[in-house]
């Protein structure tokens, strides 16, 4: 088998979290093929290898998984599928992909992550073909503190960058839908190259490392309300509208005057939610 690889960087204010997820694309073994077939008969009934039982590559069920739980980000939704099927399928690939995800907490950034695991691997996270690495964990030095916060400081920017854009569509009426991957790949590129820290003027940049800059738009009320129909429908609960109030108003918008976009998308929703599930008729 053939390793292909692909980097997707996870970038807010809180984390930076990399998911490393190595795929793999069939080669031709003419008259070998039977042995190797018997080997794998054997080891992967057994154990996770380079087969099409352990990485079947559903991109359908990405497709489905995007469309309907990731909500508000028609940009990344039209990039993610196409992006990593001709990858998955290309037979001239010189380097991993590396996809850039941007953006404010609770976007989707994360939820993208797993689901590109479940779509492409039988075991889905658990697969040890999938390596994460989350700053708190990987990163733990106290003494280096300040390096960390260097690092993230450039890509941090880019996000702030993402909703001040954003902001100034909303502001002249520009539909959500109508704005296009163009409008801030340069911005984030740039962002990431220019500012003290991070990527600051890094050869990866310089030499076209990473293939996508992909925005993550900021939540709006519409989206926030499916989240929180999507967690009550979780626990089996059809949300009334009395439900959906109480748990909206733990959630801080921004920026002002506007106060237009949740400042931690649908972070921390989930335990609202479980609160006022479990109280039933109180709420």
């Amino acid at each position: 088998m053939k390793y292909k690889k692909l980097y997707i960087i996870l970038l807010h204010f809180t984390l930076v979290h990399f998911v490393v997820a190595e795929l793999f694309s069939a080669i031709s073994a003419g008259i070998a093929a039977a042995a190797v077939g018997l080997y794998y008969t054997g080891k992967c009934s057994l154990s996770e290898c380079c087969h099409e039982k352990h990485i079947p590559g559903d991109f359908n069920k990405l497709k489905r998984l995007l469309e309907e739980k990731l909500y508000g980000q028609h940009i990344a939704k039209s990039i993610l599928v196409n992006a990593i099927k001709h990858h998955w399928e290309g037979h001239h690939v010189q380097k991993p992909l590396t996809l850039s995800l941007h953006g404010l907490p609770g976007t989707g950034k994360n939820y993208v992550a797993k689901f590109i695991q479940e779509s492409l691997y039988s075991l889905g996270t658990d697969s040890h073909f999938v390596h994460q690495f989350m700053g708190r964990i990987h990163f733990p030095l106290a003494d280096q503190v300040p390096q960390y916060q260097r690092e993230l400081y450039g890509w941090i920017k880019g996000s702030k960058a993402i909703t001040d854009a954003y902001l100034k569509f909303w502001r002249n009426g520009v539909r959500r839908e109508d704005i296009k991957l163009k409008d801030f790949e340069n911005l984030i590129t740039q962002g990431a190259f220019n500012e003290e820290g991070g990527f600051y003027r890094s050869d990866n940049i310089k030499s076209n490392l990473i293939d996508h800059y992909i925005p993550f738009l900021p939540m709006e009320l519409e989206h926030v309300r499916k989240c929180i129909v999507e967690e009550f429908r979780i626990r089996n609960v059809t949300a009334t509208e009395r439900q959906i109030g109480a748990v909206l108003e733990y959630v801080q918008w921004g920026p002002s005057p506007e106060n237009v976009f949740s400042n931690t998308g649908c972070k921390r929703l989930s335990q609202k939610v479980a609160v006022i599930a479990a109280a039933g008729d109180e709420y």
